[in-house]
């Protein structure tokens, strides 16, 4: 039983890890991109209102957060069966 919890516990912790990067790739496009909308919005703003812009937040947030726990849980499930066998032991001999 303990082996399916240390599998559960370490796809959880990949998810969430995935899910913090998709925040942080979310939060710097933001910075870049309304540094520009504010800087020149009439260049940047492609014709689009504030009201369209905060759609788009919206849709890109919405993207993001599935891209991020998808690749998360995808990563996670991946690395556990490489660095370990069915009953939760390590595969790989690492010395420190």
């Amino acid at each position: 039983m303990f082996k399916n919890k240390k599998k559960i516990l370490y796809v959880t912790c990949f998810t969430l890890l995935g899910y913090l990067l998709g925040q942080i790739i979310h939060g710097l496009i933001e910075i870049w991109y309304i540094g520009l909308l504010t800087a020149d919005f009439s260049r940047f703003g492609f014709g689009l209102s504030w009201d369209m812009w905060a759609l788009i937040h919206y849709i890109q947030a919405g993207i993001l957060f599935l891209a991020g726990i998808l690749l998360g849980f995808w990563q996670g499930k991946h690395w556990w069966s490489r660095l370990y066998d069915e009953e939760g032991r390590r595969k790989l001999f690492i010395r420190r």
